[in-house]
């Protein structure tokens, strides 16, 4: 009995096993996860980008910094429930100063928390620190935000890039698996055990079939990108063509 094929562009390996076999199926989800990938690693580049911006700004703060007295000018909060109703939606709160420095004047706006808020109204003093070639860099001495900014953006653009580095580990092993099986793979007989078709598109197989180097037999789950081209779903317990190399790499033909 023929098995039934997912790909029908692999009949002749059935009958010729030199023949390279045909994942257009498998092929099409890994372009569409790499589809997926390419907008997250914009993001980690432009997480690493702020990162190292704001390490710079800190490595001038501890290298050429100096201090003045700075004028508290505006204060304003951001995203403010003005009319009393539903849950609090303060999220920031942000003082505005400006000091001189070699006859020129600086203004600065700087988010601060609420203790810091609370403390200087228009008009107050405040101590500011600011980076002696570069003026244009302050930050309130009492806030001690800079450190805790840098610390969580260094450690977001480490956590993301680093789930993104593995991300592209993973699809440049399974490439090289599927090379590995395309060269040394051979096409074993198996069951179909269920199959279930999600969004149309996705396909779910569970086959059943003997592993050949040990001899016990093992159910296994793949999914598939799936075109129908009018043809049916096979039923359950047809006999499926399986191309194998070992029991983490195989795929249904």
């Amino acid at each position: 009995m023929t098995p039934h094929l997912f790909d029908p562009e692999n009949e002749q390996l059935l009958s010729n096993p030199k023949i390279q076999p045909v994942f257009q199926h498998r092929k099409n989800i890994g372009r569409g996860q790499l589809l997926v990938v390419i907008p997250h690693v914009l993001v980690g580049l432009f997480f690493l980008i702020i990162a190292a911006s704001q390490i710079h700004e800190f490595w001038l703060y501890t290298h050429e910094s100096a201090s003045t007295t700075a004028e508290v000018i505006d204060r304003e909060m951001q995203g403010e429930n003005k009319n009393g109703k539903g849950r609090d939606t303060i999220t920031k709160y942000l003082l505005t100063y400006r000091f001189t420095k070699d006859n020129r004047t600086y203004t600065h706006q700087q988010s601060v928390n609420i203790v810091l808020y609370e403390r200087y109204g228009i008009g107050a003093i405040v101590s500011v620190t600011y980076v002696a070639s570069d003026p244009k860099i302050a930050t309130i001495t009492a806030s001690n935000e800079l450190g805790k900014y840098i610390l969580s953006t260094s450690l977001l653009a480490v956590i993301w890039n680093g789930g993104i580095g593995l991300s592209i580990y993973s699809f440049i092993k399974e490439d090289a698996a599927q090379k590995k099986l395309r060269s040394n793979g051979r096409v074993i007989i198996g069951e179909l055990v269920s199959v279930a078709l999600f969004r149309k598109f996705l396909l779910e197989l569970t086959v059943y079939f003997e592993v050949p180097q040990t001899g016990e037999y093992i159910t296994e789950k793949r999914r598939y990108r799936y075109k129908s081209n009018g043809r049916e779903l096979p039923s359950i317990g047809a006999s499926v063509a399986i191309f194998y190399l070992d029991k983490k790499t195989w795929e249904v033909l």
